[in-house]
């Protein structure tokens, strides 16, 4: 797989990017059309695979899916000087001490260069249900915002370097722009990036 770069043509897709976003995906990911659609699309359901089916032989299908996306994103980042950059993963849904906590996204960006290249800087308040189990629910920016803490402990490990923001799924681009921000704010000189598995479309 190659990365592609969020276009005029894709961010109409996305309605809380702007033109100045730099964001990066692997695959589409069709939303509504099931995991048989496509391979991509089987990806991601074992990726997002609810962690109450841990213990349960499905589950092995989630642990495969995170060694894949690894394997995509390391063959990608072989040339690059890790120095350069962190990767920041976008908090889940969960706080860190709900008992249904999903660590795939700091797994997956422990892995793409070293461990210490993956700073978990930001996390999750008060648990709340998954966008993509709940579409009609309130997403914005800066309700995502409000509900993300930052680790102000981790910050000189972060201070310039080339942030990226590692997610899954880019939906809306509301959870993106909310990490971004509180970032800007801490960091204004660091140059901040986007780096998803997919990206959502539509019908």
């Amino acid at each position: 797989m190659k990365l592609r770069q969020i276009t005029k043509l894709e961010i109409t897709d996305h309605y809380y990017l702007s033109t100045d976003d730099k964001c990066y995906y692997l695959d589409e990911y069709a939303v509504g059309q099931g995991y048989k659609y496509s391979k991509f699309n089987q990806l991601i359901f074992n990726l997002k695979k609810d962690m109450s089916r841990q213990g349960r032989p499905d589950f092995r299908f989630k642990r495969k899916a995170i060694s894949d996306v690894i394997q995509y994103f390391r063959c990608i980042f072989q040339a690059a000087d890790s120095s350069n950059y962190c990767i920041v993963p976008i908090p889940p849904s969960k706080s860190p001490n709900d008992p249904l906590y999903d660590d795939r996204i700091y797994e997956i960006a422990s892995n793409i260069f070293t461990p210490s290249n993956a700073i978990k800087l930001l996390n999750t308040i008060t648990s709340r249900d998954p966008a993509h189990t709940n579409e009609n629910s309130d997403r914005n920016p800066d309700s995502i915002e409000q509900n993300i803490m930052i680790d102000v402990s981790l910050i000189s490990a972060v201070e310039g370097r080339t942030i990226i923001l590692l997610d899954d799924i880019l939906n809306t681009g509301a959870s993106y722009l909310a990490c971004k921000n509180i970032i800007s704010r801490h960091f204004p000189h660091n140059n901040v990036i986007g780096l998803f598995v997919g990206r959502c479309v539509r019908p």
